[in-house]
C-alpha cells in the first residue's frame, strides 16, 4: 500500500443480497420496540426472518458461482448471521414462543468472539475456524426454527420443546468449535 493510494471495494450481486438482508433485519428489529402485531400483520416478523434465511441461503452460492466471493462478503455475511440470530432470539421470546432459558443463543457467537479476543489477550494460540458441515446443519436448523416460531401458528409448549432441544445443539456446535479452535 503507497501512502495516499484509494482502494476501491467493489460489491457483487452476491454482497446486495446479503445488504439486503441486513435491512431486513433492521426491520424486524424494530419489532423489538412495539407490541407483538395481530391479524394478518402478525406474520410479519416470521415473513421477514424466512427471507433473511432464505437470502442467506442464496447470497454465498451466488459469490461463488459468480465468482464473487470475498473476504468482505464472508465477514458480511457471518455478521448479518449472527444479527438476525439474536434478532429473531429475542423477538421470539419477546412473543413468548421460547423460554428465557434460549436466550443466550442470542449472545453466543459474541461471547464467542470476545472469548477468542481474550483467550489471544492472555497469549494463547488460535487456531482458524474450520468449515463444518455440524455448524451449518445446527444453524440452519435453528434460522428455520426461529422463522417458524415467529408465525402466529406456533406457540408452547411444542416451541418451547423444539427450542430446548435446538439450544442443546447450537451450545453443543460452539463448545465443538471452541475445542477446535483453542486445543
Amino acid at each position: 500500500n503507497r501512502p495516499g493510494a484509494t482502494h476501491t471495494v467493489t460489491l457483487g450481486l452476491a454482497d446486495y443480497l446479503t445488504l439486503v438482508r441486513g435491512l431486513f433485519i433492521c426491520v424486524l428489529g424494530g419489532f423489538l420496540f412495539s407490541p407483538q402485531p395481530d391479524g394478518w400483520l402478525a406474520w410479519i416478523p416470521g415473513f421477514f426472518y424466512l427471507t433473511v434465511v432464505s437470502i442467506d441461503g442464496v447470497d454465498g452460492f451466488l459469490a461463488r458461482r459468480l465468482g464473487q466471493a470475498s473476504a468482505f462478503g464472508e465477514i458480511l455475511d457471518k455478521e448479518f448471521d449472527a444479527l438476525g440470530t439474536a434478532v429473531a432470539t429475542l423477538l421470539a421470546y419477546q412473543f413468548g414462543k421460547v423460554p428465557v432459558f434460549y436466550l443466550p443463543v442470542a449472545g453466543l457467537y459474541y461471547a464467542f468472539q470476545i472469548g477468542l479476543w481474550l483467550y489471544q489477550k492472555i497469549g494463547r494460540p488460535v487456531s482458524p475456524l474450520k468449515n463444518s458441515n455440524y455448524r451449518k446443519i445446527v444453524g440452519g436448523l435453528n434460522s428455520v426454527f426461529l422463522s417458524v416460531a415467529l408465525w402466529p401458528v406456533f406457540g408452547p409448549p411444542a416451541s418451547f420443546t423444539a427450542a430446548t432441544i435446538l439450544m442443546l445443539f447450537v451450545i453443543a456446535s460452539f463448545i465443538k468449535d471452541w475445542l477446535a479452535v483453542t486445543v
